[in-house]
């Protein structure tokens, strides 16, 4: 993409149940910084998340990790 994207370290976990996404119960509550990580045009980025806190083991199944992404210029910035 010719777009520059950005993303918080906030997350939460689905699970696949009977053909649709369902949110995973926390195991304990979550707390996340306030910081936005910018993904640059035609740029890579990996990160690593231990989910395990939160959530716990997770039984064997279908799990995908959401996190919500906008485009740089669509982000609305608070002072």
């Amino acid at each position: 993409s010719n777009e520059t994207y950005v993303y918080g370290a906030e997350y939460k976990i689905e699970t696949k149940i009977d053909g649709q996404w369902q949110d995973v119960e926390l195991k304990q509550p979550l707390a996340w910084n306030e910081i936005a990580y910018v993904i640059n045009s035609r740029g890579l980025q990996e990160i690593v998340i231990d989910f395990t806190y939160g959530y716990g083991e997770l039984p064997k199944g279908e799990y995908r990790l959401v996190k919500n992404v906008f485009k740089q210029n669509d982000v609305l910035l608070m002072i």
